[in-house]
């Protein structure tokens, strides 16, 4: 049996991948930004040699150089409007924890699961394997077939759905978690991409 969404994205698919905006990366962004704001950067690069000393004038330059291009970059309210690939690194966990605790039917309605799998097919790698991290776009089959190679957060993911074994996963003692949160190391301070994960906290 045919799955209806595939006939409704597929065609979608190809016609974006033809046309070569299948994956919008930031720096397209940026650059679209910078036009609409008719930005020109005035101030000359300075270039710094091998050996050379850097001066307080070179640093001055470079300085209001890359002052002056972010401000182009900043919107008229003040922040820089930045793309936020993250829901992927959120997204398998998400769907994992709801399949596993039979809620996924009530929490993600039908219409949300299309737009899930179209978000998915828009950022995946040609390879159509590995769709946590947008910007690497390299070989994810070997990554995803050499499981000891897999980060640590995908190890826990693959071993709570039965894919993997949990002896090959490396542990997260929960004393992490009653660390002060001002600490560096606390779990629960910066969000870091899964592909991060998390080895430098356990040695």
């Amino acid at each position: 049996m045919v799955d209806p969404r595939r006939v409704i994205l597929e065609p979608l698919m190809e016609d974006l991948s033809d046309n070569g905006i299948l994956v919008f990366v930031s720096w397209k962004l940026d650059s679209e930004f910078l036009r609409e704001k008719k930005f020109k950067q005035a101030i000359a690069q300075v270039k710094v040699e091998d050996g050379q000393e850097i001066t307080h004038e070179i640093v001055i330059v470079t300085l209001r150089r890359v002052v002056h291009f972010f401000s182009a970059l900043q919107a008229s309210d003040g922040h820089w409007p930045p793309e936020n690939a993250g829901p992927l690194s959120f997204l398998p966990p998400l769907v994992m924890c709801l399949y596993i605790t039979e809620h996924l039917n009530t929490v993600i309605s039908a219409e949300h699961k299309i737009e899930i799998l179209r978000y998915i097919y828009c950022h995946q790698d040609p390879m159509a394997v590995r769709i946590i991290h947008v910007p690497e776009l390299g070989n994810g089959f070997l990554t995803m077939v050499v499981s000891p190679a897999i980060p640590s957060w995908e190890k826990t993911w693959l071993s709570i759905i039965g894919l993997y074994d949990w002896s090959g996963t490396n542990p997260m003692p929960p004393e992490f978690w009653i660390l002060l949160s001002f600490l560096p190391v606390h779990p629960g301070g910066p969000i870091l991409p899964s592909s991060l994960d998390t080895r430098f906290l356990v040695g």
